[in-house]
């Protein structure tokens, strides 16, 4: 009913959540070793600060420039460099999404809009927070996100699957150095195919399907 009503078409269907990486994740669970050996030793950094993503796609797999969540006190510019065209960054005491930080997002996202009506689909306890906006808001039902948001059903999987792995590159390369904001903000290889895929897999297929063909919509991709 909503996209009927609306006249929503794919292009304007954006699904957006927020999830967190853990600098410890990635530690090899098995390291070869001669059998017998009494000790068994592998590089583990010692550093324990986390890194939040808020992280928005389209139906039609077109990504909106990411928000990067980050400890500290100030933003330095140099950790965007080899981020996406267009992406954000914000800074709290411990890397959480909080209000201020949601707000942030907010006014990032609104530069990626134009005049038709959209819709965001986001989790029950962003739809809480009080903003003032003229799009539409879908919030998931509690608890429901993992089966029905798109993020949660594959985008993220994806995303931390090549955070283990830089995890991993990291320890292997610099003997478990500190991993610099710089490093944690470099935006991995993610198929249109598996966004696309994301979101058919939590019923919105059909929806997709009910819009047509998108007569705005742009090539697959990142969207600046």
């Amino acid at each position: 009913d909503v996209v009927r009503s609306l006249d929503l078409e794919p292009s304007t269907i954006f699904s957006c959540d927020q999830s967190g990486f853990d600098a410890q994740d990635g530690v090899p669970n098995r390291v070869i070793a001669k059998l017998g050996a009494p000790d068994v030793l592998t590089n583990r950094g010692s550093y324990r600060e986390n890194t939040s993503l808020r992280f928005c796609c389209k139906a039609i797999g077109v990504i909106v420039s990411p928000m990067y969540v980050l400890v500290g006190k100030r933003v330095n510019s140099t950790w965007l460099t080899d981020a996406p065209d267009g992406s954000g960054v914000v800074v709290t005491d411990n890397a959480f999404v909080d209000e201020h930080a949601f707000l942030k997002w907010i006014g990032h996202f609104a530069k990626f809009l134009n005049d038709r009506p959209a819709l965001l689909l986001l989790d029950n306890i962003s739809a809480q927070i009080t903003i003032d906006v003229r799009r539409h808001l879908l919030a998931f039902p509690p608890h429901t996100t993992h089966c029905l948001q798109p993020l949660d059903a594959g985008v993220f999987r994806a995303m931390k699957a090549n955070w283990r792995k830089l995890i991993q590159q990291n320890a292997r390369e610099t003997y478990a150095q500190h991993l610099t904001k710089h490093d944690r903000i470099k935006m991995r290889k993610l198929t249109v195919e598996t966004m696309v895929k994301s979101w058919k897999s939590t019923g919105f297929g059909r929806i997709i399907r009910q819009c047509g063909t998108s007569r705005s919509a742009r090539k697959p991709g990142l969207q600046r």
